[in-house]
C-alpha cells in the first residue's frame, strides 16, 4: 500500500452498500474508483443493523470506516421544529447531534486532503470547517421539489411549495461554503445558477445479456420508494398501456424495484402487469425486456434506470424529463416521446420492429461505452480532487 497517499473523507447519510439507490450507487463507485489513489475514510448514517452486514464490501476500499445508527426519535422532533428554523425537511430528517459529536472527533485526530460530502442533507456538518470541501449534490434537489410541486394538488401542494422555497434558499446558499459542488447533468447545474458547480456525469457498468428475451415485454426499473418513479408509473399505466394493449394484446408491463407502495402494487394483475419490487440481478431483469420506458413526469438530473437500460442493448422510450440531460439522439440511440399519444405510438412501433429494436439497441450500447465509462468518471473527479493544488 502506498503510504503516501492522501487522505479522503466521504461523509454520507445512508450506508453506501447495496447501492440500490442512485446517490448509493455513486457513493459506492466513488469509494472505489478513488481507493487506488488516497487512503478512504468513510463516515455514514444507517438505518436498519442488517445494513452493516455488507461491511466488508466496503472495507475492501476503505481505511477507516465509522457507523451511526440515525435516531428516529431524534428525526422526529428535529423534523417538528424544522418550520421554527426555517429549516427545509430534508435536512432536518438527517440531523444528528451523535453524528456531529463523532465527526468532530475524527476530524480533530485527522487532517484530511479532501472532504467529499455526499447530498445536500448533510453539508451542515461542515459548512464552517476550513478544509478543502466536495458537495456532491447528484441532483439539484430544488429543481427535484419544484417539478414535484407541480404533480402534487390540495393541501400536500402548500406543504410541497413551502419545502420547495426552503430547498431552493438553501441549496444556493450551502454551495457558497464550498470549493466545489457536483451535479450529474447541466441541467441541474444550470438551475442552481452557481461557478463552483462542476458536472461530473454517472458511470455505468457494460453487461453481456445470458437470458432470453421475451416477446413484448415492457420494464420499468428503479427505486419505487423515489415520488418521480411512482409518479411515472401511474402517468404510464392510466394513460399509455391500455392503448398499447389494444394493439398488442400480450404485452407485459414489469415493475421492477424496491418499496413499490400499495398505489402501484395495486397495478399488479399476474397477467398483464407485474409489480416485482426487489430483485437480486437488475441486468437479468432488462435482459429478459423488450423495451425500457422512462416516462418522467417530474425529478431531476441523469436517470440511471435509462442508463443501465442502455448498458444492455435495450431501446428506452422516455419523455425529455426521463432523457434529461444523457446526450442520447433520438431516432438514434433512444426514443423520446413527451405526449400521451406520442408515448403509446413509440412503444407499439418499436414492439412491432424487431430490426428497429436491434439497431437503438447496439447504437444505446455504444453510447454507453463511449460517454459513461468508469474511467473517464474518475479522472473527472481526480481533477476536482486536485485543483486545490
Amino acid at each position: 500500500m502506498n503510504s503516501n497517499k492522501k487522505e479522503l473523507l466521504f461523509i454520507s447519510a445512508r450506508f453506501p452498500y447495496p447501492p440500490h439507490k442512485g446517490d448509493q450507487l455513486v457513493l459506492f463507485n466513488n469509494i472505489k474508483l478513488m481507493s487506488s489513489e488516497y487512503k478512504i475514510a468513510l463516515i455514514t448514517m444507517y438505518d436498519e443493523d442488517d445494513e452493516l452486514s455488507n461491511l466488508d464490501k466496503l472495507n475492501i476500499y476503505c481505511k477507516e470506516i465509522i457507523t451511526i445508527k440515525r435516531n428516529k426519535l431524534e428525526t422526529y422532533f428535529n423534523m417538528l421544529i424544522s418550520p421554527f428554523r426555517f429549516e427545509p425537511l430534508q435536512v432536518a430528517y438527517y440531523r444528528s447531534k451523535l453524528f456531529q459529536t463523532k465527526l468532530n472527533e475524527l476530524l480533530g485526530t485527522k487532517r484530511f486532503d479532501v472532504i467529499h460530502v455526499h447530498m445536500l442533507r448533510m453539508a451542515h456538518y461542515v459548512q464552517n470547517i476550513e478544509n478543502f470541501k466536495i458537495l456532491s449534490l447528484i441532483d439539484s434537489m430544488a429543481l427535484n421539489m419544484s417539478r414535484r410541486v407541480e404533480n402534487e394538488s390540495g393541501i400536500k401542494k402548500l406543504i410541497f411549495k413551502y419545502e420547495s422555497i426552503l430547498v431552493k434558499n438553501y441549496e444556493r446558499s450551502i454551495v457558497n461554503k464550498f470549493n466545489h459542488s457536483i451535479v450529474v447533468s447541466n441541467i441541474d447545474k444550470n438551475y442552481i445558477d452557481n461557478p463552483n458547480i462542476e458536472v461530473v456525469t454517472i458511470g455505468i457498468e457494460m453487461h453481456q445479456c445470458s437470458s432470453q428475451k421475451e416477446v413484448n415485454k415492457i420494464i420499468f426499473s428503479g427505486n419505487m420508494g423515489y415520488f418521480p418513479n411512482q409518479n411515472a408509473v401511474i402517468w404510464f399505466v392510466e394513460n399509455c398501456f391500455d392503448d398499447i394493449k389494444k394493439f398488442l394484446p400480450n404485452t407485459q408491463l414489469v415493475v421492477v424495484g424496491k418499496n413499490p407502495p400499495e398505489k402501484i402494487k395495486k397495478y399488479h394483475d399476474g397477467k398483464n402487469i407485474f409489480i416485482k419490487g426487489y430483485v437480486k440481478s437488475m441486468v437479468d431483469e432488462l435482459c429478459r425486456a423488450t423495451i425500457a420506458i422512462a416516462p418522467m413526469q417530474s425529478g431531476s438530473g441523469m436517470q440511471i434506470k435509462v442508463l443501465e437500460s442502455m448498458s444492455v442493448g435495450l431501446p428506452v422510450v422516455a419523455t425529455e424529463l426521463g432523457r434529461g440531460d444523457i446526450s442520447a439522439e433520438d431516432n438514434k440511440n433512444i426514443l423520446i416521446a413527451n405526449t400521451l399519444k406520442d408515448f403509446s405510438s413509440k412503444c407499439i412501433k418499436i414492439l412491432n420492429d424487431e430490426n428497429m429494436r436491434k439497431d437503438i439497441g447496439e447504437n444505446a450500447k455504444d453510447f454507453i461505452a463511449n460517454n459513461h465509462s468508469w474511467e473517464t468518471i474518475k479522472q473527472q473527479y481526480l481533477k476536482i480532487y486536485k485543483s486545490k493544488i
